[in-house]
């Protein structure tokens, strides 16, 4: 019961992930399946579920590809926590009315067993295959900040800022960027934003806007920690 994005049919779709020795191979519920070699993904990404309710593995791809006529550089792999804790309690009101406590005991427990199984999954790929290693956010790493209008939760990793719940997604890696600006930072605002720009001209500088200024001290050593 794993989803994919982008989406591999109907928004309902689920799906059987399987790690083979060269890459992966998602099954859907609906027989439709999609391989992914190890060798065409430039970045691993496990993000696990904390203060989210998301548990997701994510694929930067050296090479875009296509998949339902669009071409796509990020394959996501995840599992919704929240629903199942929902479907659980749904379960247990209908001998009981639980309280707040138990919902929120129920759902612990859900994020614990899901991490874990999530865990295992990307350890033993590690463990057969050397070559490959699995980012993961740090601990309260997490700001939010909008690009292209949305805003979304963004995260500091070992090697890379990125932001994997919400369309469009974002990987970026420092020792590929020419230049970092941090804008607006007026100690009379309360937010500053942020902008990337990659050595590759041909891209687009990604701008991070509405930063809350509480994280920027925290944003600038992690920054100053690549230069």
């Amino acid at each position: 019961e794993v989803r994919m994005r982008p989406l591999i049919s109907g928004k309902k779709t689920v799906g059987t992930l399987i790690s083979f020795e060269n890459g992966f191979k998602y099954m859907s519920n609906k027989s439709e399946s999609i391989k992914i070699l190890y060798s065409s993904v430039n970045h691993f990404i496990f993000q696990p579920c904390t203060d989210s309710t998301l548990i997701i593995i994510h694929l930067f791809l050296k090479k875009p590809i296509i998949i339902n006529k669009k071409s796509h550089q990020h394959i996501q792999f995840y599992k919704e926590v929240l629903s199942e804790s929902e479907h659980i309690g749904d379960k247990h009101k209908n001998k009981k009315i639980i309280d707040e406590a138990e919902e929120e005991r129920i759902e612990e427990e859900l994020k614990n067993h899901y991490n874990t199984m999530f865990i295992n999954f990307i350890t033993k790929i590690q463990n057969k295959n050397s070559s490959i290693k699995f980012d993961s956010p740090f601990e309260e790493s997490s700001f939010y900040g909008s690009i292209t209008n949305n805003t979304c939760e963004l995260f500091l990793t070992p090697e890379a800022i990125v932001s994997l719940t919400e369309h469009p997604f974002l990987v970026s890696f420092p020792n590929e960027l020419e230049l970092v600006a941090l804008e607006r930072t007026d100690v009379k605002l309360r937010n500053f934003d942020l902008v990337l720009i990659n050595r590759n001209f041909d891209l687009p500088p990604t701008i991070i806007s509405n930063i809350e200024r509480q994280n920027l001290q925290t944003i600038k050593s992690w920054f100053e920690y690549f230069y």
